[in-house]
């Protein structure tokens, strides 16, 4: 508020006086201070600064010094006897009578004092703002008339006076044409605004309504609201106007029924809760930020607990909070405080300490998500890059063309900050541009695990985010379950040595459906991970309690299962077709713990072949290459999985070693059980190959290949038949 009317006293003396801003206050020949009496120290403050500038006033008599705003509201003549060089006193109201105050002064070299209350006359008289910036204050009504025990406020700027529906709506239109595009609607009480219109009133929620048909808003914001007078048709046009942001500032004060009470803020803790429960069914994403006063008169440990437990229930993102001041003449000034001033700063700093989390932890959210940006110039700490702000008034800086100023951009944020947000440009269509979010938010990510990445990493994020596929034009076609859900970041496979995160929506799907159902399916080629994530599932199971063992299938169809003709004992023989899974067995538990658990048979490796006439209990059971199991072999397998278990059989049907004329078990259960409830199929394609990327365009040639192949052998069989 003080703001708004800090940038209207420049406008009042430039437009009738010719004044100009200077940086400097040894040019100055005319020095307003603007203050606010909300809490002691702030007051305190104002005649520090008076002291500072009396020196400019004895080497320049001629120089006018000015004090206005809320103390001078308050103190009035009592500014002058304290600091008997300051020339004028005057308060909020009285902003528009600067001109003929400066020449009183200047002129006459008469002191002045008016801190008169005379309703709306101001915005009447004051001149059409001017902006140089997208966003503007604009106040709508002044005071306030809910007499709070600690607040003075209705002291020092009367009781609520609204201005009238078409005379904010001037000020609307002349700010749009300007260029404004967000308007921030201020009031003491802005949500208690009943301007006159026609012969009847508007509430806030109308005037919302109003600003938001004007060409050339495309934001709305307002403060400071009141509980009291946050009203169902102010919800409701949440829901209604899109330019109303997803952020409200609401303060509560304290989360204790009975500080409410000695506060007579006039509603209860429940009250509010359930209000914003109400918002939040029409605006599940909006951000919140409140006022609280800490260390009350009165105040106990079981108080502040309650308002800390309100701050955990509502996630309040960013607090204004500080310690009770008494102020003049307000009934609370007059209550016994007891309280030892070292217990309110450490209950502050508590305070404070965990809405700085919480709103850390929103920010985190945000990282990888897209947001609309008003840009709003130049970014304080870096001139190559802007800065915009989210509907949730974070800022975000960004590399962007300087005649982006003043529009709305789509950023994806990559980075977190303590004050702020990084974030890249993006344009385009919409599956291109939530792909580049993905793959953004997903390289962002690994950069807190990994002091580089190179380029073969950023291959398996730009297979994952589905971005290669949009490049080539390739319509990507997975649904939401399979792009890994709004969960995808929480997916991750916790084994022994270290977390397995499923890459790609493919893998994000596979995962799922190993966990949901007892008999799993992963068939495609090699390097798409179908046997690690299934070892990884199967080690994450056992570490858990929810299996007692992990057994270890291949056809070793390569010695045609006669391993007695080979040397060595059994592990000996089939160890070389089992190596890959001894690999990831490895990497997830440690050498020394995967010895030891085949010692007490808590993992078993065995050919396919031993598994005949076993029922496999409570156990995770892995074939792997399965492509090269017979017709028979598939259903012995699938026939030995008892209660408690999960199965997961992968292989690749491109790379068949059975004799020529053997039809694959794999082939063939495709057909016999797809449409079994409790049994899941995930097929796998070239772009999921997560190895060398020259794996992926090796498969498709093999593929093409098999296809024109296949297709030549149509047309011989076609020409002999003839």
């Amino acid at each position: 508020m003080n703001e708004y009317d800090s940038a209207r006293m420049h406008d009042v003396l430039r437009e009738q006086g010719d004044y100009e801003l200077v940086t400097d206050e040894n040019e100055a020949d005319v020095i307003l201070l603007n203050t606010c009496s909300i809490r002691e120290k702030a007051q305190e403050k104002v005649f520090h600064q008076l002291g500072r500038w009396q020196s400019l006033k004895k080497a320049n008599p001629d120089l006018v010094i000015g004090v206005g705003g809320c103390v001078a509201s308050q103190e009035g003549d009592a500014i002058r006897a304290r600091a008997p060089y300051v020339d004028m006193v005057f308060g909020p109201q009285t902003i528009h009578r600067l001109p003929q105050m400066v020449d009183a002064a200047k002129v006459q070299k008469l002191p002045v004092v008016d801190v008169t209350f005379p309703e709306v006359e101001k915005f009447d008289l004051l001149p059409e703002p001017k902006m140089d910036g997208p966003a503007a204050f604009l106040s709508i009504m002044e005071g306030c008339s809910k007499y709070c025990s600690f607040c003075v406020v209705p002291y020092t700027r009367g009781e609520e006076v609204s201005r009238s529906v078409d005379s904010v709506m001037q000020e609307v239109v002349a700010l749009a044409r300007q260029g404004v595009r967000e308007i921030h609607l201020l009031g003491q009480n802005v949500n208690s605004y009943r301007g006159a219109i026609d012969d009847d009133f508007a509430d806030l929620a109308e005037l919302i309504h109003y600003v938001a048909a004007v060409e050339g808003v495309d934001r709305i914001r307002f403060t400071t609201s009141h509980p009291l007078d946050f009203s169902d048709t102010l919800i409701q046009a949440y829901a209604e106007v899109p330019e109303l942001v997803d952020h409200l500032h609401l303060p509560v004060q304290s989360g204790s029924d009975r500080i409410l009470q000695a506060m007579k803020r006039g509603h209860t803790r429940a009250d509010y809760v359930e209000k914003i429960a109400r918002l939040r069914e029409v605006r599940p994403n909006i951000s919140l930020s409140s006022d609280f006063i800490i260390g009350f008169p009165g105040e106990t440990q079981a108080d502040f607990d309650d308002t800390m437990a309100l701050i955990e229930e509502i996630g309040f993102d960013v607090s204004f909070s500080f310690i009770y001041s008494a102020r003049p003449g307000t009934p609370a000034a007059a209550l016994p405080d007891e309280t030892p001033e070292a217990l309110k700063k450490a209950w502050l700093q508590q305070l404070q300490s965990r809405i700085r989390e919480q709103a850390e932890e929103i920010s985190q959210q945000m990282v990888g998500t897209r947001q609309k940006l008003l840009v709003t110039g130049v970014s304080k700490k870096d001139a190559s890059q802007l800065a915009g702000r989210t509907e949730n008034n974070r800022v975000v800086n960004f590399t962007g063309d300087q005649n982006l100023v003043g529009e709305f951009v789509e950023v994806v944020v990559t980075e977190a900050l303590p004050n702020s947000l990084r974030g890249e440009q993006v344009s385009g269509p919409e599956p291109r541009v939530e792909a580049a979010a993905a793959l953004l938010h997903q390289l962002y990510r690994e950069t807190h695990d990994r002091d580089t990445i190179d380029p073969d990493f950023v291959h398996l994020y730009l297979q994952e985010a589905g971005v290669e596929a949009l490049v080539q034009n390739t319509p990507v076609t997975q649904s939401k379950a399979h792009q890994g859900g709004d969960d995808s970041a929480e997916l991750i496979i916790r084994t022994f040595k270290k977390p397995i995160k499923p890459r790609g929506g493919n893998q994000q799907a596979y995962t799922r459906l190993i966990r949901a159902h007892d008999i799993n399916f992963g068939i495609g080629p090699a390097g798409t991970g179908k046997t690690f994530l299934a070892v990884a599932c199967a080690v994450e199971a056992l570490e858990a309690q929810r299996v007692s063992r992990i057994l270890l299938v291949r056809p070793a169809v390569e010695a045609g299962e006669k391993l007695g003709f080979l040397p060595g004992d059994l592990a000996q023989k089939i160890d070389p077709y089992l190596r890959p899974l001894y690999d990831a067995l490895y990497e997830m538990m440690g050498i020394e713990r995967v010895t030891k658990f085949i010692e007490r048979n808590i993992i078993e490796v065995a050919p396919l072949a031993y598994m005949r006439g076993r029922t496999l209990n409570n156990a995770f059971i892995i074939l792997d290459e399965s492509q090269n199991t017979t017709v028979a072999q598939m259903k012995m397998f699938l026939t030995r999985i008892g209660f408690g278990s999960t199965a997961v059989i992968t292989g690749d049907i491109t790379q068949i070693d059975l004799p020529r004329g053997e039809r694959s078990g794999l082939v063939n259960v495709r057909n016999v059980l797809r449409n079994i409830d409790g049994i899941s199929f995930t097929h796998f394609s070239s772009k999921d190959v997560v190895r060398h990327p020259l794996v992926q365009r090796i498969v498709d040639a093999y593929a093409a290949a098999e296809s024109r192949a296949d297709a030549d052998n149509g047309r011989d069989a076609n020409r002999s038949a003839s």
